[in-house]
């Protein structure tokens, strides 16, 4: 995976390479190449988040919604949401 972002990031140029990948109905690979840039402390790569049973809600970070997960998902769901960043408050 990393020679082919190598190859896709040719320059050195501080570009973040973020992609999902899906291989399937079940199976998702979220990557972000390199993640941070040379010499930054800051991280520009992906941030997740998983919510599983029992569901509860999410207070979005950029408005006034409040999303409640038991209202879309059932027992057996399990949910990832990724993002270039924090997209909830808790």
């Amino acid at each position: 995976m990393e020679d082919l972002c190598q190859k896709i990031v040719c320059k050195n140029d501080g570009t973040i390479f973020n992609f999902l990948l899906g291989c399937g109905e079940h199976i998702q690979f979220a990557y972000s190449f390199p993640g941070s840039r040379p010499g930054s402390k800051v991280w520009n790569g992906l941030y997740y988040t998983i919510r599983e049973p029992p569901f509860q809600t999410a207070k979005l970070t950029d408005c006034d919604v409040t999303v409640d997960f038991s209202e879309c998902n059932i027992d057996e769901d399990r949910v990832a949401v990724i993002a270039t960043f924090p997209l909830t408050e808790d």
